[in-house]
């Protein structure tokens, strides 16, 4: 038997994991659970620009924590 790539895994994973949280809502629900979504990875991208030292010889992760959702991000 053939196993998926990893990147393929996570995909659908991370596919399922949305399907669950938007399940029951509603067109304008989910929209504005996507409306969030943006905003966190807006935010987090520019703490990323932003806040990492340009010349590090070590990737220096930033981590925005929203509710129990956690995003790291390293330049």
């Amino acid at each position: 038997m053939m196993t998926e790539p990893k990147c393929v895994l996570w995909k659908r994973l991370g596919a399922e994991k949305i399907q669950e949280q938007i399940k029951g809502m509603s067109l304008s629900e989910e929209l504005e659970f996507w409306r969030k979504q943006t905003e966190k990875f807006k935010l987090a991208e520019q703490i990323a620009k932003n806040k990492l030292p340009k010349k590090s010889k070590q990737q220096t992760p930033v981590v925005l924590r929203y509710n129990s959702n956690q995003v790291d991000i390293y330049r």
